[in-house]
């Protein structure tokens, strides 16, 4: 589903099971209309990859399992993306400190409360 005319990036974390992944396929979408280029990041330890790679639901989709993986993953994309987008699911402290390194941008819905100054 990938366009030229997409020139913006979001990345959504996916770090819970299937029910997860199932309703941010209407944020994916959502991002899609307004011209961004969608992909999933799925740190989940569950196989929900599968889904989310069915034709236009996401442009890419990367799946990390392992904290070392999403740390040299955020260091080699850092600030690729203009969005990051961290569900309640996904908001826990390592996820928020790699979506910070990728994108300029960060909406999630909950700071953990161990978070540190570093995610406020």
């Amino acid at each position: 589903m990938s366009s030229p005319e997409k020139t913006k990036k979001a990345i959504v974390f996916v770090s819970a099971g299937l029910g997860d992944a199932l309703l941010l396929i209407p944020l994916a979408r959502t991002l899609q209309q307004n011209g961004f280029a969608v992909t999933a990041l799925i740190t989940s330890p569950y196989p929900v990859e599968q889904l989310l790679e069915a034709p236009d639901i996401f442009d890419e989709v990367v799946c990390i399992r392992g904290k070392l993986k999403l740390a040299l993953f955020a260091l080699k994309n850092f600030r690729l993306y203009q969005l990051a987008v961290v569900n309640y699911f996904a908001a826990n402290r390592r996820n928020l400190l790699a979506a910070k390194k990728l994108a300029t941008m960060v909406h999630t819905n909950r700071i953990p409360d161990q978070a540190g100054k570093a995610l406020q």
